[in-house]
């Protein structure tokens, strides 16, 4: 008879039937979050095989490649073996572009 209505009964005593209590809110979207991806734009002229942060990631162009909020180096390997290093800082949700259309 005096027991809690249904739905009531995880809400303290003192709790209106109204007010939502923190198992009724959902998870916080789009909240400012540094682990969230960035990605790369990469591209040079001629193509070239490119290393991000050491680790082939193929050839160019790359499109949109999903990387880590923060600094990294993009090495472009040419055909004739000559290398261009390049380091960029990618925000959270951020796209960056790496190349500069030029020779190596």
């Amino acid at each position: 008879m005096g027991g809690p209505r249904p739905g009531e009964g995880s809400r303290p005593p003192d709790t209106p039937p109204s007010a939502p209590v923190a198992e009724d809110l959902p998870a916080l979207k789009g909240a400012a979050d540094s682990s969230k991806k960035g990605a790369l734009n990469i591209n040079a002229a001629p193509q070239a095989r490119v290393l991000v942060d050491g680790k082939p990631v193929g050839r160019t162009p790359q499109i949109g490649l999903p990387v880590d909020p923060g600094r990294h180096t993009v090495v472009f390997v040419f055909a004739d073996g000559r290398q261009k290093k390049q380091t960029v800082t990618v925000g959270p949700g951020q796209t960056v572009t790496a190349g500069d259309g030029t020779r190596g």
